[in-house]
């Protein structure tokens, strides 16, 4: 997938704000680095921009609170990357059902939520060696 491809779908925009915004909360605290990145596209400059990155750290967290297995992650991962825009979506709207899911059942990520007090956000979700990649 081409790594600036724009969604159509106001669902899926409102679902990349949404982790956007909720990763940032979460990583604000413990990597200032990974929140000052997930700052630029929840609400700087770059909000309402799509890197896969977004879809990944979700998936990870998905995957970390148990709603996903490794070998859906990577399927997800690999339809994401693939050139097939149709996959992207189907990609995205799994998300968008799963995230309702987790957070229907666990909360939001925020500091004080007792659910995700075990995740450590660099080393569980993203950290700066998945940008080397």
């Amino acid at each position: 997938m081409n790594k600036y491809f724009n969604f159509a779908d106001q669902k899926i925009k409102t679902l990349i704000n949404d982790i956007c915004q909720e990763h940032w909360d979460a990583s604000k605290s413990e990597d200032t680095n990974m929140g000052y990145l997930w700052y630029m596209y929840a609400t700087g400059h770059k909000k309402g921009d799509f890197r896969p990155f977004i879809f990944h750290s979700e998936m990870n967290l998905l995957m970390k609170t148990e709603y996903i297995t490794n070998d859906e992650r990577e399927n997800m991962l690999n339809m994401l990357l693939s050139e097939d825009k149709e996959n992207a979506n189907i990609v995205a709207y799994s998300l968008l059902t799963l995230r309702n899911l987790r957070i229907k059942e666990k909360g939001q990520w925020v500091l004080d939520n007792e659910h995700y007090k075990h995740l450590n956000y660099t080393s569980d979700i993203i950290n700066p060696e998945f940008f080397m990649k």
